[in-house]
């Protein structure tokens, strides 16, 4: 008789914790899945301008301003207010790297910089 409480006691935790571990994995996942949206929105007008495979109409000058708005507002080039020069210089380098990847466009942008200070 004690056996079988014990056992049905048991029982009933092992199913009291898999619904609990259910519900926490559950929550998690959602938080997890909002937080990704919320990223993937904040950082959407530097994916638009550097998705591979690269296309030059996609530099819109609302994108670039709005991926110089992603720099925290105590640093140098969140202190830019010449869109339109950034926007140039990137339309400039995005016309050097015809379907390359961003590594190399990174790199151009890097042998560029004394040419295209902005684009760094």
């Amino acid at each position: 008789m004690d056996y079988l409480c014990i056992f049905n006691q048991c029982f009933s935790l092992k199913l009291f914790y898999r619904k609990e571990f259910k519900r926490v994995l559950d929550t998690l996942i959602n938080l997890t899945t909002e937080h990704l949206k919320i990223t993937i929105e904040t950082f959407k007008p530097s994916f638009n301008i550097f998705k591979t495979p690269f296309d030059k109409n996609t530099c819109f000058l609302e994108n670039v301003a709005s991926a110089v708005k992603l720099f925290p507002e105590m640093t140098n080039n969140a202190k830019i207010h010449d869109i339109d020069a950034i926007h140039a210089e990137v339309e400039i380098l995005l016309n050097q790297c015809d379907e390359e990847n961003v590594i190399n466009i990174f790199k151009k942008a890097e042998l560029s910089k004394s040419i295209l200070p902005w684009d760094n």
